[in-house]
């Protein structure tokens, strides 16, 4: 006899078989998946070039690895000319649609440099990072690189302050050069976000060419002396050479030796009749033009060879004799140009728009 009991029983036998979990995943003889677990996520990490003359080539390799695992270190790529720095993960990067090419990123995009011993748990960009093996790239376009006050004064024979000459050399930079470079970032107390020589500090500092003062600082407002300013140029331009002959008669106990002879020797600096450098005495702005503008081969053999209506012309270099003018005029207008029959000096042929530099200083500017 089946009784009440009996079946509240069987009820309850029944409902707990039920209730019992069922491997969703059922390992057979040949399978490699353990018994019982689900399968693991594959994750995508892809490595970007990030080169600044191989964007075209975009992505370098492209690399599945499964949840938790790590991702092995590619062959270092290489590329002419440029030295390979590492893999860094970007920083607020939107992520790419199928078939987009990834932008240049610059030294403020980059969060850290990747460690190969980070389990892979998401998908992950990384980005080469490189700098430029030899000489530092140059904008080959005669922009306008210093720029005067609001009341049209361009001071060419007041000292050059340190951020002035950092401000200088931001602006003869490649434009795609500069971008990539591009940082507000800097170890320097009294170069501070927002203040307007920031960016260009940051990013001369950044390459390598511009250091700090014992003990920390920048010191922005101090002047630069002549024997700073000669060495920035030769490691600017890359100039090496064996000089036998010191061409200044002052320089022999100058730290900037070196550097000073080789400028002689290509004609970037002038040996005046005394052959005396001063390499303590503090520059000029309007002989950092005359050196920049010689170093460059900007050079305008005379004053007919800058007139143009709409050139702008300061108040206080209005006299065409005066030694300074026509590197101050150079420096202070963005022109195309052409060679003269000599094949150094130069005539302009038309002005271009000058270049937004002020906007570049402003602390939210993006980089470009």
């Amino acid at each position: 006899m089946i009784t009440n009991k009996w079946i509240r029983r069987s009820l309850a036998l029944i409902l707990a078989i039920c209730l019992l979990p069922i491997a969703p995943v059922f390992a057979t003889e040949d399978s490699d998946v353990p018994p019982n677990t689900l399968p693991l996520p594959v994750w995508t990490v892809t490595f970007h070039w990030n080169h600044p003359e191989a964007m075209d080539e975009g992505i370098y390799s492209v690399v599945q690895v499964p949840e938790g695992g790590l991702v092995s270190q590619p062959m270092e790529p290489l590329a002419a000319g440029w030295v390979f720095l590492g893999w860094f993960e970007a920083i607020d990067i939107v992520p790419l649609e199928a078939g987009e090419t990834p932008p240049l990123l610059s030294v403020s995009d980059f969060s850290s440099f990747f460690d190969f011993d980070t389990p892979i748990t998401a998908d992950l960009d990384l980005y080469a990072r490189w700098k430029l093996e030899s000489a530092i790239p140059l904008t080959e376009r005669h922009y306008a690189y210093l720029i005067g006050d609001d009341r049209s004064y361009i001071r060419p024979l007041d000292n050059i302050t340190r951020a002035e000459v950092a401000t200088v050399l931001f602006r003869l930079l490649d434009s795609t050069y500069r971008k990539y470079n591009w940082t507000t970032a800097n170890p320097f107390p009294d170069v501070y976000r927002g203040v307007w020589y920031n960016t260009a500090v940051s990013t001369i500092y950044a390459i390598g060419l511009l250091d700090g003062l014992p003990g920390g600082s920048f010191n922005p407002y101090a002047s630069m002396t002549r024997a700073e300013f000669a060495s920035l140029v030769a490691a600017l331009f890359s100039l090496d050479s064996i000089v036998t002959e010191d061409a200044f008669l002052d320089i022999r106990d100058s730290w900037a030796r070196d550097a000073i002879n080789l400028l002689a020797t290509a004609h970037i600096l002038q040996v005046p009749e005394d052959r005396l450098f001063r390499p303590q005495e503090f520059i000029a702005r309007g002989e950092v033009a005359a050196i920049i503008n010689r170093a460059m081969g900007r050079m305008p053999e005379n004053a007919w060879d800058v007139n143009l209506p709409q050139a702008r012309v300061w108040r206080d270099n209005a006299n065409e004799s005066a030694w300074y003018y026509l590197d101050v005029q150079e420096a202070t207008n963005s022109h195309d140009y052409e060679k003269k029959a000599d094949q150094i000096h130069e005539t302009w042929t038309a002005l271009l728009p000058q270049p937004r530099w002020a906007a570049m200083q402003q602390a939210d500017a993006v980089p470009g």
